[in-house]
């Protein structure tokens, strides 16, 4: 429950100990459990295969728990493996019945989750995924901690991001009253990913700094420094994207556990991509490409966004017909699964490629799509890019409306990159541009920003720090540069401050 990764070697010699039976097997379950949150699937998968061999005659409970824990890994493990799993479970799940036992409402997730990144199924996939959520009725203590971030991130990624929020929230209340710091990571880190797709761009960061201290061990760790400096980047804060770019390894993914290195080095590649380093940037996307293409075997562009990225870094590099096929590929994905802030997304890639008035039509397109979904941010993107579009192409102020509405999107996500650029685009347009956001609240760190709202809500210094998984002392530093920054001297002023 702690994260340790001196808990595979206690269950280890624990079995050493043990004879066959349902003990033995309830032990064999843990270990593989164990094994998930480490990152190493192919030992979770032996001890749960074993664990399935000795309850075949005995006992039913502990049967579909590691019948559910199996789903989870099906999801995971490699393609000849998932294939053969999902093809014993699905038709278990093929009635739509009242579900019976806590282990069939996992096997549920672990088969949306399959049908969402394998089989872009988004209808499916959501209809599985109700049914495993049950409006609340999935016990979060007692599933595995990966089970989190699947289910929710089903309804992320096919833009319902409230109800993957309302999964994520129930299981970081679960874990903070369990004390169970693996759900409280992988939570944290699962709902920053949310909300930087929301661009909410603090919170996200206040998460990511939470997820990385408590799962310092975890399986997720590289593809969560990964997304912190690359949200890092939308405040203009370059230090962690030097040191992530400083530390990777494209010469050596396979030290990464493959789920997390894809998503580590799409993002890795767009943080170069940011910083003008175009060659770094081909290295980390063409290697995520492998590893979706041919490790993993996922290919929704609403979980990884190598396809666009690798599509700007081509163009950049003069290479404009392969970025646009590129961008044809992941246009059929993308209305394949449905999701308008994925189609959006391609769009708005599409047209910053294509340039002219075609490329002015499919970034009018994408403004539209995106408008009418959660991604906030990439909303203001795309009007920053019609805008100084229109500019270029057609002249007289065409592009200043666009960019006016960049520019106080962006600000309330705080997002201050493109808002600077948004700034200085409307002002080369001849616009005026209101003065920056920089006072009050917006000079707080996110971490400042969450402990300020938790004391102003009237919590205690020791209730803070358990709900947060710090220090007493970290509370206490937190507070004191708060009140600094607002000009406050007690807590009691905070609410009016902020």
């Amino acid at each position: 429950a702690a994260g340790d990764p001196r808990a595979v070697p206690t269950f280890e010699r624990v079995l050493a100990g043990l004879a066959s039976g349902d003990a033995h097997a309830g032990v064999l379950h843990e270990l593989g459990r164990a094994h998930v949150y480490a990152g190493d699937f192919a030992r979770a998968l032996d001890a749960f295969t074993l664990a399935l061999e000795e309850t075949a005659d005995s006992d039913d409970d502990l049967q579909a728990e590691v019948l559910a824990s199996m789903a989870l890994m099906a999801v995971v493990a490699e393609p000849r493996v998932r294939e053969a799993a999902i093809a014993e479970i699905e038709p278990q799940l093929a009635r739509p019945r009242e579900v019976r036992h806590e282990g069939e409402r996992v096997m549920l997730a672990a088969v949306a989750t399959y049908r969402a990144i394998h089989r872009l199924d988004g209808p499916g996939a959501l209809a599985l995924a109700r049914r495993a959520w049950g409006g609340g009725m999935l016990g979060l203590s007692e599933s595995p901690e990966v089970l989190v971030n699947m289910l929710a991130s089903v309804f992320v990624l096919a833009d319902q991001h409230a109800v993957g929020l309302q999964i994520m929230d129930r299981a970081l209340l679960t874990a903070i009253e369990a004390g169970n710091a693996p759900l409280f990571a992988i939570t944290s880190y699962s709902r920053a990913q949310c909300l930087a797709r929301m661009g909410v761009i603090d919170d996200a960061l206040a998460d990511l700094e939470r997820a990385r201290d408590v799962g310092r061990h975890a399986w997720f760790r590289p593809a969560a420094d990964a997304l912190y400096a690359r949200v890092a980047l939308e405040r203009d804060e370059t230090e962690p994207a030097e040191a992530l770019l400083a530390d990777a390894h494209v010469s050596a993914p396979q030290t990464d556990e493959p789920w997390a290195a894809g998503l580590a080095g799409d993002l890795r590649g767009e943080c170069a991509l940011i910083l003008g380093r175009l060659d770094v940037a081909r290295a980390h996307l063409t290697e995520s490409r492998r590893i979706h293409e041919h490790v993993i075997d996922v290919h929704n562009p609403a979980r990884s966004a190598w396809r666009s990225n690798l599509a700007e870094v081509l163009h950049a590099m003069g290479d404009t017909d392969d970025a646009l096929a590129l961008l044809a590929a992941e246009e059929r994905l993308a209305r394949t699964w449905g999701a308008p802030s994925v189609i959006g997304r391609t769009l708005a890639t599409r047209g910053a490629v294509e340039g002219g008035d075609a490329g002015i039509a499919s970034l009018q397109s994408a403004v539209q799509l995106l408008g009418g979904s959660p991604a906030r941010l990439r909303h203001a993107q795309a009007q920053l890019d019609l805008g100084r579009l229109l500019e270029s192409v057609r002249g007289d102020g065409a592009g200043r409306e666009q960019l006016r509405l960049a520019l106080d999107l962006a600000d309330e996500c705080g997002s201050h990159r493109v808002a600077r650029m948004a700034r200085d685009a409307l002002v080369a347009a001849g616009g005026r541009p209101r003065r920056a956001r920089l006072t009050g609240p917006a000079s707080l760190t996110p971490s400042e920003r969450r402990v300020a709202e938790l004391a102003a809500a009237g919590q205690t210094n020791r209730e803070i720090a358990t709900g947060l998984f710090v220090t007493v002392k970290a509370v206490r530093w937190h507070l004191a540069n708060t009140y600094r920054k607002l000009g406050v001297e007690s807590r009691e002023e905070l609410g009016a401050a902020l």
